[in-house]
């Protein structure tokens, strides 16, 4: 598989799938994803003002996947079907 990185507003991690010559033993076992600022943005520490006005952001609007993200999800589902998928975040914005 070739991992290529990226700039397109902050950095996204894109999959392409792999050469028919490749060895499927090389596959990757586990992709883990960060969510803010690399699956979608905004940050979503950033929306609490959204919930202090007594609504939840919503999905397109308030919060807006970038644009390649579906992209990878689907190389990763079917030209690597035995790698898992994973998310790690955290933020220190309290």
């Amino acid at each position: 598989f070739e991992v290529s990185r990226r700039r397109s507003k902050r950095c996204v991690t894109a999959l392409t799938a792999p050469s028919k010559s490749m060895n499927p033993s090389v596959a990757p076992k586990l992709i883990v994803f960060d969510l803010d600022a690399t699956l979608w943005s905004p940050e979503l520490y950033t929306l609490r003002k959204i919930a202090k006005l007594g609504r939840a952001p919503r999905p397109g609007v308030d919060v807006k996947l970038y644009p390649d993200v579906m992209k990878i999800f689907e190389v990763a589902a079917t030209e690597f079907p035995d790698t898992r998928l994973a998310i790690a975040s955290r933020t220190d914005k309290g």
